[in-house]
């Protein structure tokens, strides 16, 4: 007679993220003129992996588009500055 045997194998892959220092810059209130640009600055800490930088305006994501941009250092652009709600 042949006994069955079950192999249960088990994968666990830990991911850990290390930063290496506290943010370089961090975001603070911002003042603009209407109509101009405004940069808010973030310089998040270097890590592993990367950091990935978002942006968020009363806890919604902000998403770029032809007048807000996020840019590869992580600041954020907004051209035109205007005082409708949402569009800052």
């Amino acid at each position: 007679m042949c006994k069955t045997q079950y192999l249960t194998t088990i994968v666990i892959l830990f991911i850990f993220a290390v930063l290496r220092e506290e943010f370089r810059t961090e975001p603070v209130d911002s003042m603009a003129v209407t109509g101009e640009v405004a940069i808010l600055e973030c310089e998040p800490p270097r890590g592993h992996p990367p950091p990935i930088v978002k942006w968020m305006k009363d806890e919604m994501m902000i998403e770029p588009d032809d007048r807000i941009r996020l840019m590869p250092d992580g600041n954020l652009m907004i051209s035109e500055v205007c005082i409708i709600g949402y569009r800052f």
